[in-house]
């Protein structure tokens, strides 16, 4: 699907002032205290790169989402299953748009709590009210991951 890579090593600012890492999510996001399947109706939230703090609500579940990137095999598709749609609340995404391109890869949170429920993977590029999550219950099994952990 959607990742990236990074190394937990120590990073070294400009001026050469070693700066350390921290396991939470900016904007008051805070550390992530469990994961969850993610369900139909539950209110989410997530801060993207590009589009920052959004939050919208799980609407439905895409049985099927066409993956149109890689070289399936002649006459064959990609496509991904149990793919979760997420709609925009106005009042939380005051400029109508809940993702844009550039936030793959965000953590999608339950409303109101430090539980995540999804990995953002999917909407339109310039911007929209919709935008496809993956079940992070799932992402953390595929990838033999675990999201909560204690940096000390």
């Amino acid at each position: 699907m959607d990742a990236a890579i990074f190394d937990l090593d120590e990073a070294v600012t400009r001026d050469g002032d070693v700066r350390g890492f921290s396991h939470e999510i900016t904007d008051g996001f805070g550390a992530v205290a469990q994961t969850l399947a993610p369900t139909v109706g539950t209110f989410v939230r997530k801060r993207g790169s590009q589009s920052g703090p959004t939050g919208g609500l799980i609407v439905g579940v895409a049985l099927a989402v066409p993956w149109s990137w890689g070289s399936p095999p002649s006459g064959h598709q990609y496509a991904t299953a149990n793919q979760f749609d997420i709609f925009y609340l106005p009042s939380e995404c005051p400029d109508g748009i809940i993702a844009r391109g550039g936030d793959s890869g965000s953590v999608v949170w339950q409303s109101g709590t430090n539980n995540a429920v999804g990995l953002l993977w999917a909407g339109v590029s310039a911007g929209g009210r919709r935008a496809l999550m993956s079940d992070i219950t799932m992402v953390e099994q595929r990838l033999d991951v675990t999201l909560v952990w204690d940096p000390a």
